[in-house]
């Protein structure tokens, strides 16, 4: 029965890793694409990039997945887990969730002065507008 469990402890610590390394290359990924719009699409244009929708989601993302990993991890050490290990899981959920309602409310602000309304993605707008073009 140890073995068991030491198995599941072992798989759930690399299922946690993975995901933080999931939520590195979602980070880096981010960061390279708003780079590119900024140099590319924007051309330096920072009032344009400031607008873009890329960076705050990429950030959202980037912290739901790490607070997915976190809680995990702190799931996983319970066994042998002090008040101090629950205090500080607790913490970074309240921040990274602080963080993660106000990425979320900038983006939506961001869709308001666009047109659109919070939750339309990019994409469909931009449908309605070409099929009315046309």
């Amino acid at each position: 029965m140890k073995a068991v469990h030491e198995f599941f402890y072992m798989a759930g610590d690399w299922t946690a890793l993975i995901i933080e390394l999931i939520a590195l290359a979602i980070a880096i990924f981010t960061i390279l694409h708003a780079l590119y719009e900024l140099l590319v699409v924007f051309k330096m244009d920072f009032t344009r990039f400031n607008e873009s929708e890329t960076l705050p989601a990429g950030m959202i993302t980037t912290l739901e997945t790490l607070m997915v990993a976190e809680i995990l991890k702190t799931v996983l050490v319970t066994r042998d887990a002090q008040i101090y290990d629950l205090i500080t899981l607790v913490i970074l959920v309240l921040v990274r969730t602080f963080l993660t309602h106000h990425l979320e409310k900038s983006v939506d602000k961001r869709r308001e002065k666009k047109g659109k309304k919070p939750g339309e993605s990019q994409e469909s707008s931009e449908e309605s507008v070409s099929i009315t073009v046309k």
